[in-house]
């Protein structure tokens, strides 16, 4: 029985077309398509400020309050995780290294200094970091409450909230530690989501959609009437933002079959777009850089449709491959290319705490 959850495809889905579309079209001038400060497409961008990282990060908090750490388990569970996560992402991360080193790209680092980016933020991958160490917490938490799950992820979300505010971390690169901190109550909402009695959910869809709405109309209004107004990710209109934003949409339980088959190869995707969208851009260079707009929708269709072409071919390769590109175990026989992260369906109630 196909045991995914559209809802949490949709969302991941959304989160990665909105992440590589900021990649394809640059975060600032001298990247991407090359835009100026205050085009359309470039303000598009600084719009899902706080959809993009904070909805991935609600989404891995959710994810795991589906499949918790279990008593004993700590080693195995951290392990897996380091075997899904750590691995294809130091994979993907030297792929992306070589292509920059070869080509001289804004992400060359010298050969002496390349264990850095296995260590420190490079790129996209960041996220990695960030999420073992989500994941780390949130397990030592579980462990130590066994029989106080919702307990456990609020003492998370509400240390996560301090923390985010507080100077703590704030420009430590060792292990994303800042960014990481950025990220930590969005987490942890997630898995406050998941955790909460259904009854709960039920009353909370409209708050929750009405709070995520005010604060993007505010962001929007605040952006568009000030292009120029620095965005900072520590910073409590950030925290605010991110959570209702993000917590709305987890709790409209939104389904789009497009969104959900991409998000079906989120991680993949998530992994390897930049080298795809690096490739575009240097086509877009030598083409004359044509009209952007059409550039940035087939830009990001390609980087999203590549990565997805590399997870069929590297599934139905087999061997070691998916382990070491992917974090996946190979197919078994009758099994299909989209197998990765299934979720267990949606519960009908969950008893309170």
């Amino acid at each position: 029985m196909d045991t995914r959850r559209d809802d949490i495809d949709t969302l991941r889905g959304l989160a990665c077309v909105l992440l590589v579309a900021l990649h394809v079209i640059g975060e600032e001038p001298a990247h991407g398509l090359g835009v100026p400060m205050n085009h359309p497409l470039e303000i598009l961008g600084t719009l899902t400020f706080h959809l993009r990282m904070p909805l991935f990060a609600v989404l891995a908090g959710f994810v795991y309050a589906l499949r918790p750490v279990s008593r004993g388990g700590l080693a195995s569970f951290m392990g897996g995780k380091a075997r899904r996560l750590v691995i294809p992402m130091a994979f993907a991360a030297t792929l992306f290294w070589v292509m920059n080193m070869a080509t001289g790209g804004a992400f060359s680092v010298p050969l002496a200094q390349m264990w850095e980016i296995y260590l420190f933020p490079y790129a996209q991958f960041w996220f990695i970091h960030a999420v073992i160490l989500c994941l780390a917490a949130i397990s030592l938490l579980d462990l130590a409450l066994p029989r106080r799950p919702l307990a456990a992820a609020v003492i998370m979300a509400g240390a996560g909230a301090a923390l985010f505010l507080s100077p703590a971390a704030r420009g430590v690169d060792f292990l994303s530690l800042d960014l990481t901190l950025y990220l930590v109550p969005f987490f942890a909402g997630g898995v406050i989501m998941a955790r909460l009695p259904q009854r709960v959910m039920d009353r909370l869809v409209l708050p929750l959609a009405a709070a995520g709405a005010i604060s993007f109309a505010i962001f929007t209004a605040a952006t568009l009437l000030d292009p120029d107004l620095e965005h900072v990710r520590r910073a409590p209109f950030s925290l605010v933002a991110g959570l209702t934003i993000g917590l709305a949409l987890l709790a409209l339980k939104p389904r789009v079959s497009a969104l959900a088959w991409i998000g079906r190869y989120s991680f993949t995707v998530y992994l390897y777009h930049l080298i795809v969208a690096k490739v575009f851009h240097r086509a877009y260079a030598i083409a004359g850089a044509p009209e952007p707009y059409t550039a940035a929708l087939v830009g990001t269709a390609i980087a999203i449709l590549l990565p997805i072409a590399l997870h069929w071919a590297v599934m139905r390769a087999g061997g070691p491959l998916p382990g070491l590109v992917l974090g996946l175990k190979p197919l078994k026989r009758g099994e299909s290319a989209d197998k990765a992260n299934r979720l267990p369906p949606a519960p009908a109630a969950t008893p309170a705490e």
